[in-house]
């Protein structure tokens, strides 16, 4: 069957994959994390114990990377974290990673989700670490025919064409969705001088700083600081008291609490409240807004504005606000910030081209 959309925004990210398309003529998105594995030999039947149906279709998608004898088959999607070894899923943390295979599976398993014949238009994301030296390369690798996909209902491989590709830095993505989407009123619409957008990311930590909608590139840089420098001394510390060795299933709990501020997670069929585990880390945010500023920044004299966006961005706030003060604001979903401007600069440009 068919399935045309003339702009779909994914965002490959370190920590999970989120993407944008047009459903029933409504902006629809979803993510699931950024966890590759080898297909699995065999498996049990997987099926949704409420409701007694099978399994959600994205809670694992296999996709194929590579052609003839060099092809391989993944398994990526919702699920994948709870149904396969922990020695076999795993994350690329790594400034190769827009050039790896996992990151192709992970983009295929997003059209699959999707479900996408042909994409007029596909904008994808990078951090401003990888940004001048890989979007070239994937807007070359992407566009053209996908030849090895897999229904998410089973059945044989089917071609997605993509037509043109764009690559935008992940941070001026964020920035343009909040200007497109969230317009200033009151005392914020009177403020006169400059933006700065800090994307709090998996891996990276990034920040812009934009007078109107134009990034101003000397101010702007990132740095591998991300959440999951945070999530790492919080899970140390927290298996530390309780002599735990955390599984990948384990980590996600506490990287989900965290993300969430809510720092509560079953362990041993108990509720267990880690706060002071995280306490810090957010020692370590401060740390990190303090280097962004003295390293490419320089000054606050000039910026009237803070946006925190990115999956981070909720532990990040309260810290932020103790820093920067009352100039801060974020979405109530700015893990989807990224894809959401991704999808936004597509349309627009469609637009534009009539």
């Amino acid at each position: 069957m068919e399935s045309r959309h003339k702009v779909v925004g994914i965002d490959v990210g370190f920590g999970f994959t989120k993407y944008m398309w047009l459903a029933a003529g409504e902006r629809a998105t979803d993510l699931f994390p950024s966890l590759v594995a080898p297909e699995p030999t065999s498996e049990l039947p997987g099926f949704d114990l409420v409701s007694t149906g099978p399994r959600s279709a994205t809670a694992k998608i296999t996709v194929i990377v590579g052609k003839g004898a060099k092809s391989r088959r993944f398994v990526v999607g919702k699920s994948v974290v709870n149904e396969l070894p922990t020695d076999h899923a795993h994350r690329t943390l790594n400034s190769h990673y827009a050039g790896s295979d996992d990151y192709s599976a992970l983009l295929r398993g997003a059209i699959t989700a999707i479900g996408a014949t042909q994409i007029d238009h596909l904008v994808l994301g990078l951090p401003l670490t990888t940004f001048a030296t890989k979007a070239a390369t994937l807007q070359e690798r992407f566009a053209g025919k996908h030849e090895h996909l897999v229904p998410l209902a089973g059945g044989t491989q089917y071609v997605c064409h993509v037509g043109k590709v764009t690559v935008l830095p992940q941070p001026v993505a964020a920035f343009l969705y909040h200007s497109a989407n969230n317009k200033p009123d009151g005392e914020a619409a009177n403020r006169s001088g400059l933006t700065l957008v800090i994307d709090i990311g998996y891996l990276t930590l990034d920040w812009v700083v934009t007078d109107g909608r134009q990034p101003i590139a000397s101010r702007s840089s990132a740095s591998n600081n991300g959440m999951s420098t945070i999530c790492d001394a919080v899970c140390k510390s927290l298996a530390a008291e309780l002599d735990l060795e955390f599984s990948f299933g384990l980590r996600k709990d506490v990287e989900q609490a965290i993300g969430r501020r809510t720092f509560t997670i079953a362990i041993r069929g108990k509720a267990t409240n880690f706060e002071k585990h995280a306490r810090p880390g957010e020692a370590m945010a401060e740390a990190n807004l303090d280097a962004l500023v003295k390293r490419s920044v320089t000054t606050l004299a000039d910026i009237s504005r803070v946006v925190i966006t990115g999956g981070g961005a909720q532990f990040y706030v309260p810290v932020a606000k103790k820093y920067f003060g009352d100039i801060v604001s974020t979405s109530a979903d700015a893990q989807y910030d990224i894809v959401r401007g991704l999808y936004t600069f597509g349309e627009l440009l469609q637009n534009r081209q009539g």
